[in-house]
């Protein structure tokens, strides 16, 4: 009886030793000072999928605070300030490859706070021949705003507005971002491609591969693609708007033409003002715009009713088509990755907030391996270590020299399937 006592308690005790090892290696190894240090993360581990390294990334805690205090002291000093800034983050002061300098991005930015997050993200991304419009919710912090400011101040290619308060799925959503495209379009930089980025997005390719992603497109619009919901229009008339209505998501990718296009485009003002008043009106003005080639002829635009009526169809309606954790021959939209409750299958391994997936660090193994541009959404007060790790993974690659071979190949605008 003894014995098997004593076995029971072996036994639990020989299951439960590696979580208490990584518990006690989590508080051993806090060291919120140094945030570019990701060694003890393990993050290629947790992307091959090992268990004990996603248990130590899920228990891993990070604290900001230190680091904003260390930049907020230098307020005043703004030289001072702008090279602690750089110290910390190390945003990348020339560009990486002669292809990257021939083929600068422009991003919009929808952001409200948690600013080291913020940072970490574009210190992914940023490179000095890109351009980058920040719009700022109206109710961030004047911390947050202070911030952003010293931002701009440091990077003559960063700028940034205070937009109206920022409400879900408010009209506000979409008069910003589109600010954003009015004033990218006309600056004098020669960038190539748009991207829509929002302040929780996570890469998961560097600027190179999405360099030569955005090459193979080769011109397209790449926006998604959904029947419209009417309910949205909030008891407006559908016959009212000035183009057929399409249901899209806020983010999208396309070229310097078409923001050109658009922003000089009295008709699509005119959509702009009439999705005033609907509900998530963000999400139905780019499919829209974008898709209604014989009413406005948008460059890199498609037929999105021709698109829906062969692609949508088939499926009979089941919003599983586009949520699949597909190969790149299977989809279309290369974007945003985000999942949502509704579409099968699901791969949330974190939470959803309002229907849409926070991923943390079990969803990893999944999104390193995903097709798209960047995964939406991943807080930093939701194990950090998953938004940290892509970063990370972004920031390697565009450092290796000489750079990897990446080939976009499966991108080539004719070589995606069902491509509208």
């Amino acid at each position: 009886m003894k014995f098997s006592i004593f076995l029971g308690f072996l036994l639990i005790f020989v299951t439960f030793l590696p979580l208490v090892l990584v518990i006690l290696e989590i508080f051993e190894s806090q060291n919120p000072a140094s945030i570019i240090d990701f060694s003890h993360l393990e993050c290629q581990k947790m992307f091959d999928g090992d268990p004990v390294s996603l248990a130590r990334g899920a228990l891993f805690k990070f604290d900001d605070r230190e680091i904003l205090a260390q930049i907020l002291k230098l307020s005043g000093q703004e030289n001072a300030q702008c090279a602690e800034f750089q110290k910390i983050f190390g945003f990348f002061q020339e560009p990486t490859s002669q292809e990257e300098l021939e083929f600068p991005l422009a991003y919009g930015m929808l952001v409200h706070g948690d600013f080291v997050q913020l940072s970490l993200l574009l210190s992914a991304i940023y490179q000095p021949q890109n351009q980058f419009c920040l719009a700022v919710d109206g109710n961030s912090s004047v911390e947050f705003i202070g911030l952003v400011r010293m931002l701009s101040r440091c990077y003559g290619n960063i700028q940034y507005f205070i937009t109206d308060e920022i409400r879900w799925c408010g009209y506000e959503i979409l008069t910003s971002v589109f600010q954003c495209v009015d004033y990218l379009a006309k600056l004098p930089s020669d960038w190539k491609y748009f991207q829509y980025l929002s302040g929780v997005d996570a890469p998961l390719k560097s600027n190179l591969e999405m360099i030569r992603i955005l090459k193979a497109l080769n011109g397209s619009f790449n926006a998604e693609i959904l029947p419209f919901e009417f309910y949205r229009l909030n008891r407006k008339r559908p016959w009212s708007s000035p183009l057929p209505l399409y249901k899209t998501s806020l983010s999208a990718t396309f070229s310097r033409k078409s923001a050109n296009f658009m922003v000089n485009s009295e008709k699509v003002l005119e959509q702009i003002d009439f999705l005033r008043g609907t509900t998530c009106a963000d999400e139905s003005l780019w499919a829209t715009i974008a898709g209604n080639p014989k009413e406005l002829p948008m460059p890199g635009g498609f037929d999105a009713k021709a698109w829906i009526h062969k692609n949508y169809r088939r499926t009979r309606g089941k919003l599983g088509k586009y949520g699949e954790n597909q190969k790149i021959d299977n989809g279309y939209y290369v974007s945003r990755y985000q999942q949502y409750v509704n579409r099968a299958p699901v791969k949330c391994k974190g939470y959803y907030y309002r229907l849409s997936c926070v991923f943390g660090v079990y969803d990893l193994p999944n999104l390193i391996n995903r097709h798209e541009l960047v995964a939406h959404k991943l807080y930093f007060s939701y194990q950090p270590a998953a938004f940290m790790c892509l970063v990370e993974n972004s920031r390697q690659k565009s450092m290796r020299t000489p750079q990897f071979d990446f080939s976009a190949e499966k991108y080539r605008y004719e070589n995606l399937e069902n491509v509208p």
